[in-house]
Formats: structure tokens, sequence, C-alpha cells
């Protein structure tokens, strides 16, 4: 290395000779170059326009859950909020062409679809998907929960539409736009709606959180989260 910039084929051209990024940074930059912090991880990938996804649109609207279980349009709102939260992480995933339709097909095939179309064994399946994913689910109506959990750097879904503490629909966050603790600016993916976009338009009221913890990234830290090394 000379010390004075970094060339982009010479860069190419070391990283598919297998040297990793801090190698070649020092390469160019020697032993002046210190990496403060990194949380992109070493195989991040793009998953299309996954801000978009819905239950109810696309190709894979009618893919069944499992044989004979209902479609993703009919009782897929779990598992599309899943989708957009795995494919908002950025990191590499063992399903080839990842969208709602490939991940219910991949739960299916590998037995974490019940006979009533439930998504059993969460904390299992994403764990197989990437091995630094975790979930946890909590009876929680709190807000302040969710805001907390999201603070905390993880990807959460809450139920809503409850009926007796259980509920009909699922949503995945997307942020806290203004970092405040008022849910008022708590901003969703809806994969039942493509008309709403905060937990306001479901009266502020939800009786489930879901996280979705990564031990390489913490979310909030990096708000807007995606590939970029």
């Amino acid at each position: 290395g000379h010390g004075r910039g970094m060339s982009q084929f010479g860069a190419l051209y070391l990283a598919e000779s297998g040297n990793n990024y801090v190698q070649i940074l020092k390469y160019y930059y020697c032993d002046d170059v210190s990496i403060a912090s990194s949380n992109c991880s070493a195989s991040c990938q793009s998953y299309g326009d996954w801000e978009n996804w819905k239950q109810f649109k696309g190709d894979w609207s009618t893919v069944r859950l499992s044989p004979g279980t209902d479609t993703l349009k009919e009782s897929g709102c779990l598992i599309t909020s899943y989708a957009i939260l795995l494919a908002r992480s950025a990191v590499a995933l063992s399903i080839s062409e990842f969208n709602p339709g490939t991940f219910a097909s991949w739960l299916g095939s590998n037995g974490y679809i019940g006979s009533s179309s439930l998504f059993n064994n969460q904390n299992g399946a994403l764990s197989k998907l990437n091995s630094n994913f975790s979930v946890a689910s909590y009876n929680s109506s709190s807000i302040n929960e969710v805001i907390n959990y999201l603070k905390n750097g993880d990807l959460v879904i809450v139920g809503v539409n409850c009926r007796k503490g259980t509920p009909g629909h699922y949503i995945a966050i997307d942020d806290i736009r203004s970092k405040e603790t008022n849910y008022s600016t708590l901003y969703i993916w809806d994969p039942g709606s493509s008309n709403r976009s905060t937990i306001d338009d479901y009266n502020g009221e939800i009786c489930t959180i879901k996280t979705i913890k990564n031990s390489d990234v913490n979310y909030y830290e990096n708000s807007g989260y995606t590939c970029s090394t």
C-alpha cells in the first residue's frame, strides 16, 4: 500500500482474492486507519422493494402456507411481517430469492406451519435462516414497551385488532421517526393494507409484541440500516 488513497479496481482485485474490508483499508492506508465500528454483516443482501410487500398482492398472494391450509392473502400477515423485517435486516438468509412467498414455502416444507396455518417455533425458524437471529414474544399492550425494544436495537412486530387478548392481525414496526416516546410517531409496515402508516391507524392498541434480535446489529443505532460497506 502507498497510503495515498484507494484504487477501486485494486480494491476489487483484493476482495476477489479473499481479503475482507479491514485488510483492504489497511493495505491502502497502512496502519494509519482504524475501524471505529462496523455493524454491517459480511454478507449483506438486498431484497428488492420489501417496504411495499403485501400479503394480498404479488405472485405470492396465492401461495399456501402448507398443503391444505390458507394462502398468504388469507392468513399471511404474520409471515409477511416477518419477511418484511428479515428483508429490512439486509443480512444473508438461507433462502434464495427471498420474499413472502419463498419464505412461506420454506416454512411449510420445514414443518414450521401447523394444520391450522399457525407459524410454529418462530425462534427455531429464524435462527435456522440466520444463526444471529433470536425471537421472543410478549403478551403486552404497552406502546412504551415497543419503543423500548426498538431503542434496544430489536426489530419488532405487534399484534393488533385484538379480541380478548388475541390479535386478529400483525404488522411490522418501521421506526420512531422523531425518536420520542410518543406512539403517534410510531410508523408501521402493514402487510394487509396500503393505507395505514402509523400505529394511530389502529388506535394505538396492541396486545402482542414479537421481537427479532440480531446479535451483530443494533437497528436503532443504525436507523434505516441497509447493506452499506
